[in-house]
């Protein structure tokens, strides 16, 4: 039965049956001001939405209509949800490459989208390895656009001693499962008004009713009971439940965060930083204990203040059988496609797609990347399997 999960979040069953019971605007209230001195932000400037792809989507929406543009950059690859956002937005995209070798963007690359005339870049620190804010940051200046940081997976990184979460324009956190920080679900906008001249308004937030509260509380409890390895093969081996698998979602209507989500994030603050800790130093063992080989190159970060979220490697001719026997160990295959080549987001496009010679790095990606997992439930002979199964490819 027991089966290691690919990512883990912190989350405690007393703390979401404690959290059920809050009503009325105060932990929401609490949870503004909080982010915005953890991020740098006026309190009155956060938007608590009911994920972090709503609350993305919102900025996206934000940028679009102060540049008066409606084409935003994204990274060719990365989550598929980043697609769903800019759908949402009623936006189109343009795509810049992905470094294979450290994940981070391909500046040419990324100038070159930048240089077809976009409302907003929308950059993402993929798997919590660091890139390179302060030339990111000038090349959106030279070109007028809007820096959009995606930081759902980067809970725990800093660059230059700030927090990442503090570093676009406008900024994206995101507490859904597996994100490092999380409340059973839920994302946040940071606008910084002084960073982009618009009238700031955002367009009216459902409000989340019973139905809202009843999914929530049935999500938090199975993450908070079948999140532990000794549960999660459970789940894991349902035909059809899709667990672990990436797959495209929809646009749905923003929706604002329910207090007992904003409650339960502010409980689990201090355990998922501590679980940060963690991941950083496991991420930084494993890439100690796997010896280079020919097939297996794992991926070192190149700038500093990784938060290694999961670790990257890449195994060029992975057979589905080893790929298969690796599941139960929390090793993972990495997103399946690039953005521009996941059929519901084709439409969306702009420019040539088609071609591997268009986005080398994101398709080499696309074949090539697994994760490993680096969290604190993780047992030293995890550790070694998990060495000794990459050292065998």
């Amino acid at each position: 039965m027991r089966r290691q999960l690919p990512a883990y979040s912190p989350l405690a069953v007393d703390a979401v049956a404690r959290s059920l019971l809050v009503r009325g605007s105060e932990s929401t209230d609490r949870l503004r001001v909080r982010l915005a001195a953890k991020f740098g932000a006026d309190p009155e400037a956060v938007v608590l939405t009911g994920s972090g792809t709503q609350a993305l989507g919102l900025a996206i929406a934000l940028a679009v209509r102060a540049r008066s543009v409606g084409r935003v950059a994204l990274p060719a690859y990365t989550c598929w949800d980043v697609g769903t956002a800019v759908q949402s937005a009623g936006a189109t995209a343009s795509y810049f490459d992905i470094d294979p070798d450290d994940l981070t963007p391909d500046l040419e690359s990324f100038e070159s989208a930048l240089r077809g005339g976009v409302a907003a870049a929308v950059v993402s620190p993929l798997y919590g390895y660091p890139v390179s804010w302060d030339e990111i940051r000038k090349l959106c200046g030279a070109h007028g656009c809007v820096l959009i940081e995606d930081a759902a997976q980067g809970h725990g990184m800093s660059w230059h001693g700030r927090p990442v979460g503090s570093l676009g324009d406008l900024s994206m956190v995101s507490f859904g499962r597996g994100k490092g920080w999380t409340g059973g679900g839920g994302g946040a906008l940071l606008k910084r008004p002084d960073r982009l001249r618009s009238d700031g308004h955002v367009d009216p937030l459902l409000t989340a009713g019973p139905r809202g509260r009843l999914t929530w509380t049935g999500l938090a409890f199975a993450q908070a009971l079948l999140g532990r390895p000794s549960l999660y093969g459970l789940p894991a081996s349902l035909p059809g439940a899709g667990v672990g698998e990436t797959s495209y979602h929809p646009p749905r209507d923003a929706m604002t965060m329910l207090p007992p989500t904003a409650a339960l994030v502010l409980r689990m603050e201090s355990r998922a930083d501590e679980e940060a800790d963690v991941r950083r130093r496991i991420g930084s063992l494993l890439l100690q204990r796997l010896k280079p080989a020919s097939q297996v190159h794992a991926i070192q970060p190149s700038l500093p203040g990784a938060g290694f979220l999961r670790l990257a490697v890449r195994i060029p001719d992975a057979s589905r059988s080893w790929e298969r026997s690796v599941r139960r160990l929390g090793v993972a295959r990495g997103y399946p496609l690039a953005l521009p080549d996941v059929p519901e987001l084709t439409a969306m496009s702009v420019g040539p797609t088609e071609g591997a010679t268009d986005l080398p790095g994101a398709r080499t990606l696309a074949r090539e990347l697994f994760t490993l997992p680096t969290h604190s439930l993780l047992r030293e002979d995890d550790l070694d399997r998990i060495v000794a199964a990459l050292s065998g490819t």
